[in-house]
């Protein structure tokens, strides 16, 4: 449960979605708007997670303790954990830009993201091995 504070929904899907619609209304079309919508999100997951990471000692007393649930800093998820899955979600979303600019096929950006959701899963899985340690 400590990695679905990590994703911060609230803030990455909108992200997502702005990005995506930017891409569009820019002309990019559908294919390369999902590739931007999903580099997006990836980005922002890791970005996002990454704050957690380098505010854990922060909010750990005062306001921000209250107002934030930082699972680095109650400590129900180890830091080396935190920054792996912070990790992990820039190098999705590097990658995923990458792919948009070398090889912006809509057949490859519907199986990518169908990898994507799947592979989720194993990042999720892996990121709380290495809590465990």
């Amino acid at each position: 449960m400590a990695f679905f504070w990590l994703f911060r929904l609230n803030r990455t899907a909108i992200v997502a979605m702005i990005t995506g619609a930017a891409a569009f209304t820019a002309g990019a079309g559908l294919a390369r708007s999902l590739w931007m919508a999903l580099a997006g999100w990836c980005l922002a997951v890791g970005g996002f997670s990454l704050d957690f990471y380098a505010d854990r000692d922060l909010d750990t007393q005062g306001p921000r303790a209250e107002m934030r649930h930082n699972p680095l800093a109650d400590g129900s998820l180890s830091p080396p954990a935190g920054l792996a899955f912070s990790l992990a979600f820039i190098a999705i979303g590097l990658v995923c830009v990458w792919l948009l600019v070398t090889r912006p096929s809509p057949r490859l950006a519907y199986v990518l993201t169908m990898v994507f959701m799947m592979g989720e899963g194993f990042l999720i899985c892996a990121a709380m091995i290495l809590g465990s340690m």
